[in-house]
């Protein structure tokens, strides 16, 4: 396609240019029909599209315009992206690059992000079990403190009563041993 283009560049009177400039766009259409067949094969896992590499920013130009030099319509560019083939120039491939590095960062930010919140999901359910668990043990032990204080009570009362009958009987201190002072009190 360079070579048609520099003779339209080149051609002196408009006739020249429109017989060059069509020659130019069927080798440039040749070529879009060529990177679409080669390249684009997403049932093999390729990409839907395709660049075509235009090393010349005003062969790019041109490309891409909507009226060519001559000011007729250009329907390369329709043409390009029906076929799925995006043109890119020296200048408009460096920004096509960092886009695509920017995706690729984005999506490993987002993988991370993702793994992060899995990891925070499971340290959550860990917490809940131990959490739940270290509640159930502070109700037992709630539980046993107040059986503790309950048994305490019979046994004071027990005590009481029991010192009561040995008094009344005055047997207390002859054969039943007495209970050591602070036993069976709250402590």
């Amino acid at each position: 396609p360079r070579d048609d283009y520099m003779r339209y560049m080149d051609a002196e009177s408009q006739v020249e240019q429109m017989t060059h400039w069509r020659a130019f766009e069927e080798a440039v259409r040749r070529q879009i029909v060529g990177i679409q067949t080669k390249y684009i094969k997403p049932e093999r896992g390729t990409s839907e599209f395709a660049l075509m590499f235009i090393p010349s920013e005003a062969i790019y130009y041109e490309t891409i315009a909507d009226n060519n030099y001559l000011g007729e319509p250009s329907r390369i560019s329709e043409y390009a992206q029906s076929h799925h083939v995006l043109p890119v120039s020296p200048n408009t491939f460096y920004a096509f690059l960092q886009i695509v590095i920017l995706s690729m960062r984005n999506v490993e930010i987002i993988s991370g992000a993702k793994k992060l919140q899995e990891g925070l999901a499971e340290l959550q359910k860990s917490f809940e079990f131990f959490y739940n668990k270290h509640e159930e043990i502070g109700r037992r032990i709630t539980q046993t403190a107040e059986a503790y204080r309950v048994g305490n009570d019979h046994i004071e009362r027990y005590k009481r009563r029991l010192d009561t009958t040995l008094q009344l009987e005055g047997l207390q201190e002859q054969s039943l041993p007495r209970l050591p002072e602070g036993e069976g009190e709250e402590r």
